[in-house]
């Protein structure tokens, strides 16, 4: 369970991250994912947004929450917990930001090895895989955690890497990232195709979650490619779409890149 979910349980009952919620303003659809979301104690639905920002929320990301509270909305997708597709989020909902620190972003240079080293060389892939093999395609925010851990890398460390795969490459972002000690997400190629079996959206919700826990420790980023160019490269050619993601889910949270 991460920092946030924690500081929000002390106020609230039966919280979920990340839940999406879809609402209609003046005729047009749209949706919004928040942070975290339970019950007061009255049994009113309630909801807490973080940000990492000096300045607060984004205008775009404001206007987007009050809609949400002042027009309501209903969740959307398989859910969670008692959040699950199809609970209506009433009108006057109440959403409260929390202010938190937010680290500083590199855009490298980082020690290179000279040495590639294969994923089984760097730690036990087949943990995830065995892990999988007891999920369902029911799976929990717990079954996420439990993911999560297994493919954060150093995690002890204040400094994570974000960059590009390149197949078997010293440069590719996992190996620079364990050269210097960095945290780092990795599934490796056994645990991420166990991963997708389960479901093929659940690789890049763990990814999400590996992010959002580094950002809410505080953390500094080094990126060892180009973000400016990570969603065109991602849109029009498919690489790269997990660091585009994580570019944007920096920007997000307030981290100036």
């Amino acid at each position: 369970m991460d920092l946030q979910t924690v500081e929000f349980g002390k106020i609230a009952s039966k919280v979920e991250n990340n839940i999406t919620i879809k609402m209609t303003v003046d005729g047009v659809e749209q949706k919004i994912r928040v942070d975290a979301i339970g019950f007061d104690e009255a049994g009113n639905i309630r909801i807490q947004e973080y940000t990492t920002a000096q300045n607060g929320l984004k205008i775009s990301r404001q206007n987007l929450l009050e809609d949400l509270s002042k027009y309501g909305g209903t969740i959307v997708g398989a859910g969670k917990g008692d959040f699950v597709g199809g609970v209506e989020i009433p009108k006057g909902t109440r959403i409260d930001v929390v202010s938190q620190k937010t680290g500083n972003v590199t855009i490298g240079p980082a020690q290179v090895s000279d040495i590639y080293l294969p994923t089984d060389s760097r730690y036990d892939q087949q943990l995830i895989v065995d892990y999988t093999e007891t999920m369902g395609t029911t799976y929990t925010q717990t079954d996420i955690n439990k993911l999560t851990e297994l493919t954060t890398h150093n995690a002890d460390s204040d400094i994570a890497l974000l960059g590009y795969f390149e197949f078997e490459s010293v440069t590719s972002y996992e190996q620079i990232a364990h050269a210097n000690g960095y945290t780092y997400f990795d599934a490796g190629n056994q645990g991420w195709e166990a991963i997708t079996k389960v479901d093929p959206e659940l690789p890049y919700k763990v990814n999400d979650e590996f992010l959002l826990k580094q950002i809410q420790e505080g953390k500094d980023f080094v990126l060892t490619s180009d973000p400016f160019l990570a969603r065109e490269l991602a849109d029009t050619k498919k690489i790269g779409i997990s660091y585009a993601n994580e570019i944007e889910l920096l920007d997000r949270h307030g981290y100036k890149i």
